[in-house]
């Protein structure tokens, strides 16, 4: 399973969506609900991934495509490597906007056991 990503700009915030303290330490940084950046802007990407089996990790990857159908992908976007006996993980990632082109995106995260079917998050967002 693969929980909900949090968005969030890299450095000082341009907006609160919430109180400085209302996540309470579960996300490392105040999420932010813009879904238009500028190309100067750099996010931060947050979640968590589950899973019931013993002993295997999922493999975690992010693809960006964009508005002309370009695809930009990055393998291995889990942030701290689950103990044996753990059965969930952290997903981070750093996602500067800077060299993309104006228009629409389609992020994708997604989650694979050896062997299973992926299971995906999606976020569209739009530079400018």
């Amino acid at each position: 399973m693969l929980g909900g990503i949090a968005i969030g700009f890299d450095g000082a915030a341009r907006e609160a969506a919430m109180l400085p303290n209302a996540f309470g330490g579960l996300i490392p940084f105040q999420p932010t609900t813009a879904r238009i950046f500028a190309a100067s802007d750099t996010l931060r990407l947050f979640g968590h991934v589950y899973w019931k089996e013993k002993g295997v990790t999922p493999v975690v990857t992010m693809a960006l495509t964009g508005p002309n159908g370009t695809k930009q992908s990055t393998a291995r976007l889990i942030a701290q490597k689950p103990a044996a006996d753990q059965q969930d993980a952290v997903v981070a990632a750093i996602l500067p906007m800077q060299g993309l082109t104006a228009g629409k995106y389609h992020l994708a995260v997604s989650a694979t056991l050896p062997g299973g079917k992926p299971v995906a998050r999606d976020v569209l967002f739009e530079v400018r």
